[in-house]
């Protein structure tokens, strides 16, 4: 669950994500990423971009390393 907080507004999203940890010795590294939909008419985004329908798509990628 994401919650986007907008002009004092708070949103809430629900994203489907994947965490993928890889270690090599004293090193490792954590690839998280997410995906999913904001509804428009949860948002009101639409008043801001008219050309907007139904969702906005978000995809979401960060790469965390560790070095020692």
């Amino acid at each position: 669950m994401l919650a986007i907080t907008y002009k004092e507004e708070i949103f809430k999203a629900v994203f489907k994500a994947t965490i993928t940890h890889v270690e090599q010795g004293t090193t490792w590294s954590c690839l998280i990423n997410a995906s999913g939909e904001i509804m428009v008419s949860d948002t009101s985004l639409n008043s801001f971009i008219p050309s907007v329908d139904h969702a906005i798509g978000v995809q979401f990628a960060q790469l965390i390393l560790k070095l020692e």
